[in-house]
């Protein structure tokens, strides 16, 4: 090889080299490794993390073989790890093929990417790539725990391990390979829906009224007497035909697990044999097909997209209306519902959210009300209920943990606002406060319904969770105030990986654990009186979280304004 090819070469790997690490700092905030002090103790909760998700799926996959409810040897068959593993993987490629149509047809970096002096390949390579570290990233979180915990608990060969590192590189390229193809028919659709508000609208409230209806149905099906130990011989061969028909539907997702933990041999695993080889050979080359599908046909549509951002855009039609003037607050209330009526990624989460919370009651209760349970289990059903709402309705405040970042560089005008700082502030947090207060309500009753619980107990139950909620939302949108993410999403319009978002769904989780204990440990010692005592505690959260929301943006922003880095 010639002197001048090498030296090109290694031009091209620098500047395709730069154009990830670029991206990777717009869509992942790694401005912590800055500080070795931030970076070892943010490195050191990771690693907890990740062994208290191991540990924490080692003692289900554990107990599961104790109890023998999957195989009647002390073990979890690979029919159960199938089935984790797909919903994980398809809900990946879902996630991924909504990303990439963004990046690749309406990312605001696009713009700026293509006045770099690259090639518009180079380009197109670097989006797949940082999505590919990304999805990497996210198997090492989610998947390698859920495999390491399934060979421990089936005690599989030290290399093992090792191999299942390898294996992950693949793994991790499968959703970026689909995700690339099924952008296209998703940014179709996207444009369709933009073009038109009333189509949109309409195929949100059909979509969501179908999928509701459907739950419902199914829940309706389940039987009204469930006597779990006197059918346990039927129900066990019932989840073996389950489980096996599911791996016989998802045949790709089955080979790839095989080829992962391998198979049992005369009752013995065995990682390597011929099967392996097959299904890695043919997985490499699958995924190196759909690439260069995505290379020939996604390419060419990404250039033509990226080159004429407004092109595809609705024309405004401006109409002559009278002009009613809202005061200041409401005003932006009504501008924060126009923004999730046309941002379909809010409005689906939102709704979905919203309605799946009582839905989720419904079922629950539906199948505990069927089982016989003795006055410890009652108060269990009654806790699990109480962890469940508050889970769900607290998860919905991840949204708002970016509210402000949103804004990307216009956030100074929040500052230079002539009016009270709060009357912009608070509107942004209006429209999921009233949609989630409903939806609470909604699953409290449900819940009443079936555990007939007093009126006072239910109206104080109502405030609790209620009162919970608005607090952890208020902390959600001050974790945003003080450590914004303006940066990235002024430059690419979306964030990957958002610090504050993550660590109000994880004090969610904390919350929701806390208070399922706090009521099963009330429960236990005066049933008649636990919800007014978390009322209680719940009232002293919510205080304390709106006192000092109001005292950091006051402080925030009420000095001079500065340039955020």
């Amino acid at each position: 090889m010639s002197e001048t090819k090498v030296k090109k070469k290694n031009q091209d790997y620098v500047s395709l080299k730069a154009l990830v690490m670029m991206q990777l700092k717009n869509k992942i905030n790694l401005n912590f490794l800055k500080n070795k002090k931030k970076a070892f103790l943010r490195l050191s909760l990771m690693l907890i993390g990740f062994i208290a998700l191991t540990v924490a799926i080692y003692f289900v996959f554990y107990f599961a073989s104790v109890l023998r409810i999957f195989s009647f040897s002390l073990t979890i068959p690979n029919n159960v790890l199938v089935f984790i593993f797909t919903i994980m993987m398809l809900l990946s490629i879902i996630t991924c093929s909504f990303g990439l149509m963004k990046s690749f047809y309406f990312a605001r970096d696009n713009q700026i990417l293509l006045t770099f002096p690259v090639t518009k390949t180079k380009i197109f390579i670097s989006k797949l790539i940082v999505y590919y570290i990304n999805e990497l990233i996210k198997s090492v979180t989610f998947i390698l725990p859920l495999f390491i915990a399934f060979g421990a608990v089936n005690s599989l060969p030290f290399y093992y391990y090792p191999w299942l590192l390898v294996c992950l590189f693949i793994v991790a390229l499968v959703p970026v390979a689909l995700g690339a193809l099924f952008s296209i028919p998703l940014m179709g659709i996207a444009i369709v829906l933009k073009k038109n508000r009333i189509v949109e609208l309409v195929s949100v409230a059909v979509f969501i009224g179908l999928v509701t209806w459907g739950i419902v149905a199914l829940i309706n099906i389940i039987p009204e007497d469930i006597n779990i130990v006197g059918s346990w011989g039927t129900l066990f061969w019932d989840i073996q035909d389950f489980l096996a028909g599911f791996a016989r539907i998802f045949y790709p997702f089955t080979c790839l697990t095989t080829m992962m933990v391998g198979t049992v041999v005369n009752l013995s695993a065995q990682i390597f044999t011929l099967n392996t080889l097959i299904y890695l050979v043919s997985f490499i080359v699958g995924i190196a097909i759909v690439l260069g599908l995505s290379f020939l046909i996604v390419r060419p549509l990404f250039f033509k997209m990226a080159s004429k951002p407004f092109e595809y855009q609705k024309k405004i039609i401006e109409n002559e209306y009278k002009n009613h003037k809202l005061p200041s607050f409401w005003s932006g209330v009504k501008k924060e519902f126009i923004d999730i009526m046309r941002t379909p990624t809010k409005l689906y989460t939102l709704l979905l959210i919203a309605i799946g919370l009582p839905v989720a009651i419904l079922f629950l209760n539906r199948i505990f009300s069927a089982m016989s349970v003795r006055l410890a289990g009652t108060y269990m059903t009654i806790a699990f209920n109480i962890l469940i709402i508050v889970l769900f309705s607290l998860s919905s405040n991840s949204a708002l943990a970016k509210v402000y970042s949103e804004e990307g560089n216009a956030h100074y005008l929040y500052k230079t606002n002539p009016q009270k700082y709060y009357i912009s502030l608070l509107p942004k947090l209006v429209i999921n406060w009233v949609v989630m207060i409903c939806s609470i309500i909604a699953a409290t009753l449900v819940f009443e319904s079936f555990a007939g619980l007093s009126v006072f107990n239910t109206i104080m139950l109502i405030l609790c969770l209620l009162c919970l909620f608005t607090g952890h939302l208020f902390w959600s949108a001050e974790m945003d105030i003080m450590n914004p993410q303006f940066e990235q999403y002024q430059t690419t319009g979306q964030n990957i990986n958002n610090p504050n978002e993550n660590k109000s769904i994880l004090i969610a989780f904390i919350i929701a654990i806390l208070v399922c204990g706090i009521s099963l440990f009330l429960l236990n010692e005066n049933a008649n009186t636990v919800y007014w005592k978390i009322f209680f505690f719940s009232f002293i959260f919510v205080a304390y979280r709106v006192y000092m929301f109001f005292t950091k943006i006051k402080l925030y922003y009420l000095r001079p304004y500065r340039e955020e880095k």
